[in-house]
């Protein structure tokens, strides 16, 4: 979604720190800024008032700047939220959005439409050596019978 597309921001935050546009036309929003503990109860608001008509909602998250943890629950619970068949469609995700999606297992969400890039190939991590334990834990040696301090 090309930003010249949104009209005044249905919400802002901190004097830009955080902004939301609405595009009713595409049901779409537009985040802009940083999604974090201060600013997280403004995009849970803004996904709970537009989750109620349409078929798909999108959010574009082109202009994010930073989301922890939190923001991205938040766009999880909108996405479960929405029923029917309908769900959430990200757009334009940054790449450590969706590094982090893929690593909580979240890109895999009921209602939670990735979109492109988003779809990152799933890697199975595997140890580059297998380490195995003793099966009888050895004797302690001399040196941890001593004191530690010279007495």
């Amino acid at each position: 979604m090309d930003r010249t597309e949104c009209s005044d921001p249905i919400v802002e935050f901190g004097e830009g720190r955080l902004r939301i546009f609405w595009l009713r036309a595409r049901q779409s929003l537009r985040i802009e800024g940083d999604v974090d503990y201060a600013t997280l109860p403004i995009l849970a608001d803004a996904l709970a008032s537009a989750t109620g008509d349409g078929d798909t909602l999108y959010a574009d998250l082109g202009g994010l700047g930073f989301i922890d943890v939190g923001g991205l629950r938040a766009l999880v619970a909108a996405a479960s939220r929405l029923q029917g068949g309908r769900g959430l469609t990200l757009l334009s995700a940054p790449p450590y959005v969706r590094r982090l999606l893929v690593l909580t297992g979240w890109d895999r969400a009921p209602g939670l439409h990735p979109h492109g890039a988003l779809q990152a190939r799933r890697v199975e991590w595997r140890s580059p050596r297998t380490h195995r334990l003793p099966a009888v834990a050895p004797a302690p040696s001399e040196a941890f019978n001593q004191p530690a301090w010279p007495g």
